[in-house]
């Protein structure tokens, strides 16, 4: 798909479904997502198409649940 049917789609999309978005809030989704689904960090960097880690962590907007559960796993927490 060329970029300008694929923003076509997604004007379309936004009209027919109602909702605002944009093209770069889904990667924030998608990779925030990944995230707390359990991706590693290098995976989903490969994924977005990024040479570079750092690109990634710009996208991540992890929850406080998630932070919290990924508290919760390390080994000192039982103590």
């Amino acid at each position: 798909m060329r970029e300008i049917s694929i923003r076509r789609h997604f004007e379309y999309l936004r009209e027919y479904s109602g909702i605002n978005f944009h093209t770069h809030q889904l990667r924030h989704t998608f990779a925030t997502l990944m995230l707390e689904g359990g991706c590693d960090i290098f995976s989903l960097s490969k994924m977005m198409g990024h040479s570079d880690i750092k690109t990634t962590t710009i996208y991540l907007a992890a929850s406080t649940v998630h932070l919290q559960r990924q508290m919760e796993k390390h080994p000192l927490n039982d103590f």
